[in-house]
């Protein structure tokens, strides 16, 4: 078995972006020249995610509104980014893992890899990937 990890890095415009890490997830492969294999996507910012999105999903235009409302509104407790950030980063996943066949990750057809980010702030945000074959 053989382990190689690259990180890239995703800038993020704020206000709960999502910005599509698919090109760079799939240069990574072709890169390592990873055949056959798994790779493990992985935030390395608390205030971030790794989700798979449907481009033609509602909920890819919908997560940002999401991330970024009051449903979980506590009396007494005051809502500020940062708490906010932390509750959304309870509800999504910090890494994914993702079978590579033929030096392909096996999305669904229209499926992409996106970073969430789960902070109002803009920023780099660092994200590992690390192939397994």
């Amino acid at each position: 078995m053989t382990v190689k990890s690259e990180k890239i890095f995703v800038n993020t415009k704020g206000s709960y972006d999502i910005a599509n890490i698919t090109t760079q997830l799939n240069e990574v492969i072709v890169r390592n020249t990873l055949r056959e294999g798994v790779v493990c996507i992985s935030s390395l910012n608390s205030q971030a995610a790794i989700v798979r999105l449907n481009l033609n999903s509602k909920l890819k235009s919908f997560l940002p509104e999401l991330l970024n409302s009051n449903f979980y509104r506590v009396e007494g407790l005051n809502l500020d980014a940062n708490l906010k950030a932390e509750i959304n980063s309870l509800l999504l996943d910090k890494s994914i893992l993702i079978p590579v066949t033929n030096g392909k990750p096996q999305l669904e057809l229209n499926e992409q890899v996106f970073l969430a980010d789960l902070s109002a702030a803009a920023g780099q945000r660092s994200v590992l990937i690390q192939m397994i074959s």
